[in-house]
């Protein structure tokens, strides 16, 4: 995923400043903004699309909100379907001279069910299955954790409504999984890059990047 989406930062970011010669970068921020996050259709995992709010209450300072549906999930290679969504909210300061980099202070929380048809084991005891079943099920993921995030906006249309932002950033994550309705199942065959040693509980590192078009409404 990163490999993929760095250079389309860099293309985009070469974009927008070219754009943004042709315009006059001073201008009053907008309170209310809507944003699109296209970038979530690149996920190799779990593609999303994401849209989200802004309002901003001062020059410097603003809060954000982002709402992402998860249509599909490569977690395991037998799944089925999968239905999910990602909460983003957070605070948001902007710095430099024409107020149009940020830094953020965000709260990430995942949850995807994701409908399995495989060999699910029974009667688990600390991971071990006493005897496997071929079956249908349903297997909950979670993550819940903070980022902190640095971006820019640029402007590309000279109406002042059309807006990119790009960032990147690093977190964390708690993760959690398990199967649903069945506190004694137990389930080995996920990716192996999603899954931690098939622990029902782990925490890893997240590095957050991608573009958001944005549209200011005022």
């Amino acid at each position: 995923m990163q490999k993929r989406t760095l250079p389309l930062l860099l293309f985009f970011h070469f974009t927008v400043t070219m754009s943004a010669q042709h315009t006059n970068k001073t201008s009053l921020p907008a309170t209310h903004t809507i944003r699109l996050n296209p970038t979530g259709l690149l996920d190799p995992v779990e593609p999303n699309l994401s849209a989200g709010y802004e309002y901003r209450f001062q020059e410097d300072w603003a809060v954000t909100a982002d709402l992402a549906w998860i249509f599909y999930s490569r977690y395991s290679a037998n799944t089925k379907r999968a239905d999910g969504f990602i909460l983003r909210s957070a605070i948001r300061r902007y710095i430099g001279p024409l107020k149009q980099a940020f830094l953020d202070a965000e709260l990430h929380y995942k949850h995807v069910v994701s409908t399995i048809e495989d060999w699910l084991g029974r009667d688990c005891v600390n991971g071990s299955a006493s005897y496997e079943e071929f079956t249908t099920f349903y297997y909950l993921r979670q993550s819940i954790g903070p980022n902190l995030k640095i971006g820019e906006e640029s402007r590309i249309s000279r109406n002042n409504k059309f807006w990119f932002e790009y960032y990147l950033g690093l977190g964390f994550r708690w993760n959690s999984q398990q199967v649903l309705n069945d506190p004694h199942a137990c389930y080995k065959y996920a990716n192996e890059l999603m899954n931690q040693a098939h622990d029902s509980r782990w925490v890893s590192v997240a590095v957050p990047m991608g573009i958001r078009l944005l549209y200011r409404l005022n």
